[in-house]
């Protein structure tokens, strides 16, 4: 049975308990083409089948963000963990990269420390803890000690919430902590969880929204706190908290209202189904889906295969166990 399919038939089934399934859609994914899906997706062609609900923020115990750099988490997230840290809720976020930009007229070594500052504040505004996982942001070389260290992390707080990068997310380092997801699982299978992708660059495929009208200021300072990207890039402080605006469109609409309102936007569902389409989208070319970048995908590959290979190795001898032991 499809993949497709069988998402719609659970949806089905819990969609009166609104689950971790919060949609019902007819066939979108029959695309192959990440960045063709990332364009389909910025048209918002499929509005009209999207009716995205409100996520249970307050239910929920606790919340592990991945974000690739430092600022991702305020760009796409802060304004929900700040709602969650407000009501008693474990908040955590990981930094997967160190922050490092090369051509700078700072040092890698002064850079990282900067931002590295900048982060602290920010999630000190926002409530969240600081993890780190090390990789080199300028080429991130991967390997079995990172995906084992993702994976205790995991365990250990046990989110009942996840959030990564909307899967088609253009930048090929975000879709690599999709990617990174799905290795640590196959590697050591993760407990169960919502995976809620949150979006930065591309128009995500939201199936769930969050109010953050209260906690804007908020958000704004976090993002304020990255001067040095805010200074070199673009005022993300600005453009990000008008896409928050841009998102209440989702919000149901109230008569005579007045109140200029924010909303953080979410593709949700749980973890499996989560990797399944990462399976399903970014493995038949990986080259494509890094966009060519071979600073990402060549290390990448090669630990993909170390993993596959692995846990090959290990089906072969737990099937040659059950035979013996017959």
């Amino acid at each position: 049975m499809r993949l497709w399919q069988r998402i719609r038939r659970r949806i089905e089934r819990f969609s009166a308990s609104y689950g971790a399934y919060r949609f019902l859609v007819g066939r979108w994914d029959h695309l192959t083409d990440l960045d063709v899906i990332a364009r389909a997706m910025d048209t918002e062609f499929f509005r009209r089948e999207i009716k995205p609900v409100e996520l249970p923020v307050l239910r929920k115990r606790s919340y592990l963000l991945i974000a690739p750099h430092q600022d991702d988490e305020s760009i796409g997230a802060a304004g929900t963990l700040s709602l969650a840290a407000d009501a008693g809720c474990q908040v955590n976020v990981l930094f997967a990269t160190d922050g490092v930009q090369l051509n700078t007229p700072e040092s890698p070594a002064e850079i990282a420390a900067i931002r590295e500052e900048e982060a602290q504040r920010a999630c000190r505004t926002i409530g969240a803890q600081v993890h780190h996982l090390g990789l080199w942001n300028p080429r991130p070389e991967p390997t079995l000690q990172h995906l084992d260290s993702l994976a205790a992390l995991i365990e250990r707080l046990a989110p009942d919430v996840l959030m990564v990068p909307w899967l088609f997310d253009s930048p090929p380092k975000h879709r690599l902590m999709n990617h990174l997801l799905w290795l640590t699982n196959l590697r050591r299978p993760l407990p169960a969880c919502e995976v809620w992708g949150y979006q930065v660059h591309n128009t995500v495929y939201p199936n769930g929204y969050v109010d953050i009208t209260d906690v804007i200021g908020r958000k704004r300072d976090a993002l304020r706190c990255y001067e040095s990207q805010n200074r070199q890039f673009r005022p993300y402080d600005h453009v990000s908290v008008g896409l928050s605006a841009w998102n209440a469109r989702y919000l149901p609409v109230f008569d005579h209202e007045e109140t200029h309102r924010y909303a953080e936007l979410f593709f949700s569902v749980p973890l499996q189904e989560h990797l399944e389409l990462v399976e399903k989208f970014y493995f038949r070319d990986i080259p494509a889906t890094y966009q060519g970048d071979s600073d990402v995908y060549e290390p990448l590959q090669a630990l993909h295969h170390q993993v596959e290979q692995e846990s090959q190795a290990s089906r072969s001898s737990r099937q040659a166990r059950k035979s013996a032991a017959a």
